[in-house]
């Protein structure tokens, strides 16, 4: 959910583009420190509730929201979703936890074969249901179907990440510098938020945050550097999702991106160049 809708998503169809339009007039954004702007976005969602969960993945984006709401004394509740697929990267979450005596809610789903009775079934409704295929990004939905509450979620930074060489490992490199100043978002920023009314992005709640993030971005970095440095968070590698071909997750997704492409949905993965660092501060800011 974003404030007053100033922000919205097109899905494409084939042969359409990925379309995100901002609902707001030029040279509205106040100049204000993007960690102030957060403050106010997270002050501003606590108003409305009080059952809080932010999702715990062990990357920068969700620790950083954590951290929002911590110095802001919102009480909220840490969640870590384990799965087959990502407890190296849940390291970094259940240190955090650890560190700041912090106490989560688990959901066990690392048993393979507990996780394609129990979870990927709910996947499979929810992409189904918007029409998409990327499966891992709907993660926040899936927890919510076991807790039930008001979520935070870490999506729509403009950053784009580069891999590394070895593409198989599915780690991303912190070297390579972000695409000179270009923009993007992608589809998948936009799952759980744009679909589901419990649902909070901090990093676009407000105009202010997302342009605020943009132009104190340090682009003579590299994407997981700039982040560090930017979210005030501990620089660390990405780990992706590298399915197996013969898994019965890689199949049923497959399953389902056939049965969407026949329909005459476009299921792969979109983004969409939402201009420059300086474009967009000359026509959004004040």
């Amino acid at each position: 959910m974003y404030k007053n809708n100033w922000v919205d998503i097109h899905y494409p169809r084939q042969g359409e583009k990925l379309e995100v339009s901002f609902n707001i007039p030029e040279r509205s954004v106040e100049t204000i420190p993007f960690h102030v702007a957060l403050d106010d976005a997270a002050k501003e969602i606590a108003k409305k509730h009080n059952d809080i969960f932010i999702p715990l993945t062990g990357g920068q984006d969700s620790e950083l929201c954590c951290n929002v709401f911590l110095r802001n004394n919102i009480p909220f509740t840490p969640v870590i979703f384990m799965t087959p697929y990502n407890l190296e990267e849940l390291k970094y979450a259940i240190r955090y936890c650890e560190n700041l005596s912090l106490k989560p809610k688990y959901l066990y789903f690392y048993d393979e074969f507990k996780f394609n009775q129990e979870v990927f079934p709910k996947f499979l409704e929810f992409l189904g249901r918007i029409k998409r295929v990327r499966w891992f990004n709907v993660s926040p939905y899936v927890i919510s179907t076991f807790l039930p509450g008001t979520y935070i979620t870490g999506t729509m930074d403009p950053w784009s990440l580069s891999w590394c060489e070895d593409h198989n490992k599915g780690i991303y490199d912190i070297e390579p510098k972000t695409y000179n100043e270009d923009l993007y978002l992608y589809d998948y920023d936009f799952y759980t938020v744009k679909e589901c009314d419990n649902f909070y992005a901090p990093l676009a709640y407000t105009p202010e945050v997302f342009f605020n993030m943009i132009r104190e971005m340090d682009f003579s970095l590299s994407c997981v550097a700039a982040k560090a440095k930017l979210y005030r968070v501990p620089q660390r590698k990405k780990i992706d999702v590298i399915l197996d071909e013969e898994s019965k997750i890689w199949k049923n997704s497959m399953w389902l991106r056939n049965k969407l492409m026949d329909a005459g949905y476009d299921v792969d993965q979109k983004e969409t160049f939402i201009g420059t660092k300086t474009g967009l501060l000359k026509k959004y800011m004040k």
